[in-house]
């Protein structure tokens, strides 16, 4: 599964605070992931509170047409949000024993 971060702008869910938060869209293309595959569904998308309402004014469309069209109204340069921010290490590194 992917994480709960914002298609557009990158939020993560749980930088959302109060009654107002994202959710889960099923685009045009969605397809449920089978009961024993670790695979995130085929278009299932995650949207922040701020662009939820004119996402899911696109289900019809798929996730990446779905994209464009919010890329179009909110604009593509958006602030790295501090959940997003840090890169984690990569899995071998921290089976060794830390950063380099």
């Amino acid at each position: 599964m992917k994480p709960a971060v914002c298609l557009l702008c990158g939020k993560a869910a749980i930088e959302e605070a109060g009654p107002s938060r994202g959710d889960w869209v099923q685009f045009a293309e969605y397809v449920e992931a089978s009961t024993d595959s670790l695979d995130h569904p085929k278009g299932l998308e995650y949207l922040c509170d701020e662009h939820l309402a004119a996402g899911q004014a696109l289900i019809s469309k798929s996730s990446q047409e779905a994209l464009a069209e919010l890329q179009r109204q909110f604009g593509t340069t958006f602030a790295p949000h501090p959940a997003n921010a840090r890169q984690p290490q990569s899995w071998w590194r921290r089976l060794i024993g830390g950063e380099r």
